[in-house]
């Protein structure tokens, strides 16, 4: 009787197989180890959409943006209906600057899952780096009439709102956030600029004093120029 050599014996198996080792691999954070699950599943069965989307997942995580992209271009390729691979790929070209082709996918993403809140919120986000201020703040508000990931949602929300010059509104929105995480230094430190844009030196100058006692460097800077 032969013995099969481990790399043999490995192939041997399912792209199921080796798909679900795979997200084991992910969900333990082995993405070296996931890679090669997911590469094993793909040379097993090049249609397998979820094994692409999850590898592509995979290469985000390794920093691999490019690598990832094409995953999740093939994943498309096989499967135009999945929200969640348009979202995915959404992200990425956000990570590229490619602002204009992440807005078109979390389109996409709402249009097949009209109640998908993550693409709203991350819509909201690309809709401030593209200048559509009015439109952040609809798909924000809705993300927060939700109650899904206020923090964040709240945070770009106060961005927009600054662009339109609603200081009152993005100080409330900032508020929000620092009520929900006292810690958060830098929301003390964006606090602090929007009451110095509105004149309000005593609020800037507590809240860049809060900022810098958390070791905010930045504000010390402010402070010196600002709260003398």
């Amino acid at each position: 009787m032969f013995l099969c050599s481990p790399s043999v014996k490995l192939f041997a198996q399912s792209a199921e197989y080796y798909f679900n080792k795979g997200v084991e691999s992910l969900d333990d954070e082995d993405y070296n180890q996931a890679l090669i699950y997911f590469d094993l599943s793909i040379q097993k069965d090049s249609k397998l959409v979820e094994a692409y989307n999850n590898r592509g997942i995979v290469k985000d995580k390794l920093e691999d943006y490019d690598g990832s992209l094409k995953d999740f271009n093939k994943a498309i390729e096989l499967n135009q209906e999945y929200a969640e691979i348009y979202f995915n790929r959404g992200a990425i070209r956000e990570k590229l600057s490619d602002f204009t082709g992440a807005h078109e996918d979390y389109n996409k993403a709402i249009k097949l899952d009209p109640r998908y809140l993550k693409a709203y919120l991350s819509r909201g986000g690309i809709k401030n780096e593209l200048g559509d201020y009015t439109g952040a703040i609809d798909d924000l508000s809705y993300v927060i009439s939700s109650h899904f990931e206020l923090s964040q949602a709240y945070w770009s929300r106060a961005i927009a709102k600054e662009k339109l010059n609603d200081l009152n509104g993005a100080i409330d929105d900032v508020t929000k956030v620092i009520n929900m995480n006292s810690e958060y230094a830098e929301a003390y430190f964006y606090r602090a600029k929007l009451y110095l844009s509105k004149g309000n030196k005593e609020s800037a100058c507590l809240d860049l004093k809060k900022a810098y006692e958390m070791d905010f460097e930045t504000a010390l800077e402010l402070m010196n120029t600002e709260c003398k």
